[in-house]
C-alpha cells in the first residue's frame, strides 16, 4: 500500500520523531499535517516537507497546525478543520508526548501529572474518538478504506527502570496508552471497519525530550540511561536510537506491510539485527504460546531475521511479554 494522496495526521511533528516521520510520510507521497505549538518550528517542518515532496503534488495541501491537544474542545475544532478542508484523515500518528522531571512539592507533582496524563493518554484518545465518528459517518456510504492509527508508548510502560516518581508517572501514561491500543485491536467495530491501530514503544531516542535527562542530576547522563534500559547495543555501538527508525516503523504500520495484528505494541530499542536499522522489533502483545510462535516467524521473516526453514537466528528468538519479561 501507498500513501500516495493520503491524509496523514501527525502530533507532535515539529521536532524529533514526529519530525522524522512527516518527512518520512511526505517522501511517500503523503499529504501531512502537523500539529504543534511552535509555530516558528512547525512552518520550518512545512518548508522541509515541500522540499522532501518527489512529485510536489502535494506542496500546497501539507501544512502546519498549532493546537493545545491538552483542551478536548481544540481537538475536536481541529479534527472538523481537517475534514472540511481535506474530506477525510486516512492515517494518524498520536505523536506528542511530555515527560517533567521530580517534583517534591505535591501540588507540583499534581500538576505535572496531570500534564502528562492529558497529552500522552487523553489527547491520543480523543484523537482517536473523534476519528472514529467521522468514519463511521463515511462508512454509511458502504465503502470502508483502510484507515491506520499509531500511537507513540514506550518501551517504559513495561520497564522497572526509572529514577524519580515523575519517571514513574510518565511510565504509568505509557501502560494506559498500552491498554487503550489493546482495547482498541479487540474492538469488533473497529476490526470491521478496516481501522488498525498499533503503539510503536521505542527505547532511548536521541530527540529534545532527553535535554532535562541530560542535564538532571537525579538520572546522570542519558547515554547511561539508555544503557540501563537497553540491555545490548547496536552493531555499530549505539545504546540510543535514532528518530529515522522510528519512523521506518511507522510507515511499516501504516503501508501494511507487516505482519503485525490490531492492537499490538512494537518494541523497538537499539540491540542486534540482520536489518539497515540496527534495531530490535518485538511484540509485547502476544500470550498464546502457538500464536506467539507462529507471529514471531512471520514478524522475523519480515525482518530478514530468519533462515530459511523460519527459524529465528542467533540473537533474535525472544519475544517480549506485557510485564518486559522474555517468553
Amino acid at each position: 500500500m501507498s500513501l500516495q494522496g493520503k491524509i496523514v495526521l501527525i502530533t507532535g511533528g515539529t521536532s524529533g520523531i514526529g519530525k522524522s516521520a512527516a518527512i518520512a510520510c511526505c517522501k511517500e507521497g503523503g499529504i501531512v499535517i502537523i500539529v504543534g505549538r511552535n509555530h516558528l518550528r512547525g512552518n520550518e517542518v512545512v518548508e522541509l516537507l515541500h522540499q522532501h515532496d518527489q512529485n510536489n503534488n502535494n506542496k500546497k495541501k501539507s501544512k502546519f497546525m498549532k493546537v493545545d491537544i491538552q483542551n478536548q474542545e481544540d481537538i475536536k475544532t481541529m479534527i472538523h478543520s481537517i475534514f472540511n478542508e481535506y474530506g477525510d484523515i486516512d492515517m494518524v500518528f498520536n505523536n506528542a508526548g511530555v515527560e517533567q522531571q521530580n517534583q517534591s512539592d505535591m501540588q507540583k507533582l499534581f500538576d505535572s501529572a496531570s500534564f502528562m496524563f492529558k497529552v500522552n493518554v487523553l489527547a491520543p484518545i480523543f484523537i482517536i474518538e473523534e476519528c472514529l465518528k467521522r468514519w463511521d459517518s463515511n462508512n454509511k456510504k458502504n465503502t470502508k478504506p483502510r484507515k491506520v492509527i499509531v500511537n507513540n508508548s514506550s518501551i517504559s510502560s513495561a520497564s522497572s527502570v526509572t529514577s524519580s516518581t515523575t519517571s514513574a508517572i510518565y511510565s504509568s501514561t505509557k501502560a494506559a496508552l498500552d491498554g487503550y491500543t489493546r482495547g482498541c485491536g479487540s474492538n469488533a467495530h473497529i476490526k470491521n471497519n478496516n481501522i488498525h491501530v498499533y503503539n510503536v514503544n521505542p527505547g532511548v531516542v536521541e530527540t529534545p525530550i532527553l535535554n532535562p535527562l541530560i542535564q538532571s542530576t537525579q538520572t546522570g547522563n542519558a547515554i547511561g540511561l539508555a544503557e540501563r534500559v537497553n540491555t545490548v547495543k547496536t552493531p555499530d555501538g549505539r545504546a540510543l536510537i535514532y528518530p529515522d527508525e522510528i519512523s521506518e516503523v511507522v510507515i511499516a504500520m501504516f503501508n501494511g506491510t507487516t505482519k503485525w495484528r490490531n492492537g499490538d505494541s512494537i518494541a523497538c530499542y537499539a540491540g542486534p539485527s540482520t536489518t539497515s536499522m540496527s534495531i530490535r522489533y518485538e511484540t509485547m502483545a502476544m500470550h498464546d504460546k502457538a500464536a506467539r510462535e507462529e507471529y514471531m516467524k512471520d514478524t522475523f521473516k519480515y525482518e530478514n531475521m530468519c533462515d530459511a526453514k523460519g527459524n529465528p537466528r542467533r540473537g533474535h528468538d525472544g519475544i517480549s511479554s506485557g510485564n518486559g519479561s522474555k517468553l
